[in-house]
């Protein structure tokens, strides 16, 4: 049961931030496979949960992604401005 209130606290999270883009999730988190979906793309990368027995709640290590789009034509500059501009994202989902 945890793990799908994890999923769906941070899914609603994702969507309040980046209500044009994509939230992906599952076990297999793979941009090159969502590539036509909306960018900036958040990833939820799979994850367990463990019961803590002598606490009333659980624990799970969380790993996410923040992507936008590039390109190999994409000079450092833009590449820079790109970071920048998921470093806000992931600042606003926090």
């Amino acid at each position: 049961m945890g793990y799908q209130i994890i999923v769906d606290a941070i899914r609603s999270a994702a969507e309040t931030v980046n209500p044009n883009g994509t939230f992906i999730h599952g076990r297999r988190s793979d941009g090159s496979l969502e590539y036509n979906e909306p960018m900036p793309q958040i990833h939820l990368y799979p994850f367990t949960t463990s019961p803590q027995s002598d606490r009333n709640f659980i624990v799970a290590d969380i790993v996410m992604a923040f992507w936008q789009q590039d390109s190999p034509s994409t000079t450092n500059e833009e590449r820079e401005t790109i970071i920048a501009e998921m470093d806000v994202l992931s600042d606003s989902f926090i």
